[in-house]
């Protein structure tokens, strides 16, 4: 079965439901779509999430140390190998997430909503996000 253009999908008739299209969920988003927008996500439970555009930009490491500036209040992820201690691994066919829960409880940084930076900088090799 082809996938549906956002054109059409059937309506649905009513005042209130006015625009809506009812979704197939059988339909899957064209594969080669690629966000272009690099952004890093802290979320509640102190996860550190990067989409792909971001892993991209970064230069796709294996794996990271996560590290913490509490003067600036900046999070930064080095690319180490992932033999090194303290570390992460990342892949782009995986998980591009690193648990820092125990990072923010010591230094007492407060994560109550999710949020999503988009500035993030890689310095030396090194991903830098201003919270």
């Amino acid at each position: 079965m082809m996938a549906r253009e956002p054109g059409e999908m059937p309506r649905l008739a009513g005042a209130s439901l006015e625009g809506f299209e009812v979704w197939d969920r059988t339909v899957r988003a064209p594969e080669h779509r690629e966000v272009k927008a690099a952004f890093v996500s802290v979320r509640v439970g102190g996860v550190i999430g990067l989409n792909k555009a971001c892993y991209k930009m970064w230069g796709e490491p294996p794996a990271c140390q996560a590290m913490f500036d509490p003067e600036r209040r900046r999070i930064a992820l080095r690319p180490v190998s992932p033999e090194e201690a303290n570390s992460y691994g990342l892949s782009v066919h995986g998980d591009l997430s690193v648990p820092c829960k125990s990072l923010f409880d010591f230094y007492d940084v407060r994560i109550v909503e999710t949020r999503r930076y988009y500035d993030p900088k890689v310095i030396d090799g090194v991903l830098i996000v201003d919270l």
